[in-house]
């Protein structure tokens, strides 16, 4: 660890801190209270595609100064490709009928209920406290989420698709699966007996673009923060593979559920990580790549 990896860890720490602060306030201000729990939360990912590609350049730029080879035109376009292909799908069918539908349909039905009958007044009266039990409530179910992606054929099928590449860099990051988001936003539907949709789609906004900037080998490790966050050394060991890198570090935001469950893994300095699939997919076609896990499965069980 250096000072100067230290110093950028604790400023990228900080600016999160402070968006998600920010965020609390656009929650209080537009949101919070009885008829807020009906208001369309802004897509806060379409406003950050900007710093998307202005950091993607920064740290292009970075490796041709460093004489380092952190990017591939092929594989950058194949994860822009995957990026698009999910946003579409997302707006389509995912945000529309699979996390907000489910999601308010059970707040209508039960939790508008239980939190107004059942839940003391001071829970209804403080936004912080809500506000916090649905950060730490996304991140949980994020690491279940996370967690079966890996160890469940079907769910693999999906997900492997962020890790199709081979390369590790930001815009690995866009790379993820069109179909994904269907299935995952049944495990936060017990947060929806309780809180209302908006709340739940600030922090699941939250809780992904938190993990765009730990896509990258420019920053190494960061100390103390290595307890507590989800970190670019964490995290490119969840994107080895490596026998000692497998399903590993499932986090989101934080690393205390990788740490209390026994999937933490910290990075060794003595052993490089090689990155992608154990078995790759050989091709960069972002429709090939969410269709050809499938195939694989299909095949093994015919």
């Amino acid at each position: 660890m250096s000072w100067l990896n230290l110093t950028f860890g604790i400023l990228v720490g900080v600016a999160h801190f402070v968006y998600l602060q920010g965020l609390e306030t656009d929650f209080n201000d537009k949101y919070f209270g009885q008829n807020g729990s009906n208001v369309a939360v802004k897509d806060y990912v379409v406003v950050w595609i900007p710093i998307f590609f202005g950091t993607i350049f920064l740290e292009m730029l970075f490796g041709v100064i460093q004489k380092k080879k952190l990017y591939r035109l092929s594989d950058s376009l194949s994860s822009l490709g995957c990026g698009s292909l999910m946003t579409l799908s997302s707006k389509l069918f995912t945000q529309t009928v699979f996390s907000i539908g489910m999601y308010n349909i059970v707040w209508k039905t039960y939790g508008e209920t239980i939190h107004r009958e059942y839940l003391p007044q001071w829970v209804q009266d403080s936004s912080a406290l809500q506000w916090w039990t649905m950060f730490v409530g996304v991140e949980f179910f994020y690491y279940w989420v996370h967690r079966t992606g890996h160890t469940v054929n079907a769910f693999w099928a999906m997900h492997g698709v962020h890790h199709s590449s081979e390369e590790y860099n930001l815009s690995t990051a866009l790379r993820q699966s069109s179909i994904h988001g269907f299935f995952s936003s049944i495990y936060y539907l017990p947060l929806a007996f309780f809180f209302p949709h908006n709340l739940f789609a600030i922090h699941n906004q939250i809780n992904t673009l938190f993990q765009y900037w730990i896509h990258t080998q420019v920053i190494g490790k960061l100390g103390p923060l290595e307890y507590i966050l989800n970190t670019p050394s964490q995290h490119r060991v969840h994107h080895g593979r490596n026998s000692y890198c497998i399903d590993k570090n499932y986090g989101g935001t934080l690393c205390i559920f990788d740490r209390l469950f026994g999937t933490f893994q910290e990075e060794l300095d003595t052993i490089p990580v090689v990155y992608g699939l154990t078995h790759s997919l050989n091709t960069f076609n972002p429709v090939s790549a969410n269709v050809n896990p499938w195939k694989a499965i299909f095949r093994s069980m015919s």
